[in-house]
């Protein structure tokens, strides 16, 4: 079974028995671990075992399987106009939901010297937006090249880099 990280499904056990009860394991991701039919949303691929007991003592177990699609998206724009217009007067990741924090952002200009960098910042967020200064100053209008370090909440963690145009 697949399913899309965030995306949640019902476990639903058929039994030929009535049940008297239920020890789903492990318990993360799950909304309970003893109830018939608990929702799942796990974070990453592996399985969640069943152990039921019929009400005439009978135990027996099952195991569902499943695989979970990461959603280990980032989208960098390549150009950017710090001119205050209120329209692409930054330069950030946009992180979709899978992204637990970017561990480090960095700038460097054509000659790799580093103008701008962020440490631990969140995802989608106004401290991890570079605005086209350096220094104090404005940087010039050119390409720029960028690097970035994020963490995933499923404990992943990956390296991302890319080219920006500053335009004045």
């Amino acid at each position: 079974m697949s399913l899309k990280q965030f995306d949640s499904l019902q476990l639903m056990p058929r039994a030929n028995q009535a049940i008297g009860s239920y020890r789903w394991s492990p318990s993360a991701g799950l909304s309970c671990t003893d109830c018939a039919e608990p929702y799942a949303q796990p974070l990453r691929s592996g399985s969640f075992k069943l152990i039921a007991s019929s009400l005439k003592g009978c135990i027996d177990s099952t195991t569902v399987t499943f695989d979970v699609i990461l959603r280990h998206n980032t989208f960098a724009p390549n150009a950017f106009s710090p001119n205050d217009d209120g329209e692409n007067d930054y330069f950030t990741l946009f992180c979709d939901r899978g992204i637990a924090r970017i561990v480090q952002l960095s700038i460097f200009d054509r000659w790799g010297n580093e103008l701008f960098r962020i440490q631990n910042g969140l995802p989608n967020s106004r401290e991890t937006r570079w605005d086209g200064t350096a220094r104090g100053e404005f940087a010039a209008q050119g390409l720029y090249v960028w690097r970035a370090d994020i963490a995933f909440v499923d404990g992943e963690k990956a390296s991302r880099s890319g080219e920006v145009m500053l335009l004045r």
